[in-house]
Formats: C-alpha cells, structure tokens, sequence
C-alpha cells in the first residue's frame, strides 16, 4: 500500500499556544499520512475470492443460491434457442392439422 502526506493547518487555543512555548500568532503545520486503498483486482474468478474469504453460513448458503439462479437462467436460455430452432411455421402446422383427419370417418 502507498502512503500519501497531507498537511494541514491546526488552530490551538492561546493558552495551549503558551504551554507549548509557541507565539500567539504562529499556527503549527502538521502533516498527516494517509493510506490508500489498493484497487482491487477484478481479473480473480467469483469462487475463487468466496474460498479465499471466510464467510459465514447464511454467506455461503446466498452464494449457492446465486449459482443456482445462474445455472437456471443458463439453461432456460438453451432451451428457449432450442424451442426457437426447432419451431415450425404457422404453414407447416395448418398442413398437420389438416391431415390428421385423412382415412378417419365422422361420426354424427
């Protein structure tokens, strides 16, 4: 982690100004260190950074679930191309329902 400085300008009562043997006028510079966060790195895999973290039970049972609802959205989507793929014209299905009746008679 890199630490960056800043500093700031700190007003002090008189009486405080004394004890510290500084004139009444002069202010103090004092500079402060700050940490950075480290930018995470989002090129780990999503179960990769759930066993690198502990989580608690109630964590691990929602990131199931998670995986679940993805693995269900995944196959819906293959079996909705698949319907489109295989699904047959408004023409093709007037011609089925037309000759299912051929050879059968009707009755009254």
């Amino acid at each position: 982690m890199t630490a960056s400085t800043s500093s700031t300008s700190i007003p002090l009562s008189d009486d405080l100004k004394l004890q510290l043997g500084i004139g009444i006028n002069e202010t103090i510079e004092m500079s402060i260190q700050c940490k950075r966060k480290k930018p995470q790195s989002s090129n780990l895999d999503d179960d990769m950074m759930v066993k690198a973290r502990k989580i608690s039970k109630a964590g691990r049972k929602r990131e199931i679930q998670i995986r679940n609802r993805k693995e269900m959205e995944q196959k819906r989507e293959s079996f909705i191309t698949t319907i489109k793929a295989n699904a047959i014209s408004d023409q093709e299905r007037n011609l089925l329902s037309s000759s299912k009746d051929i050879g059968h008679g009707q009755s009254i």
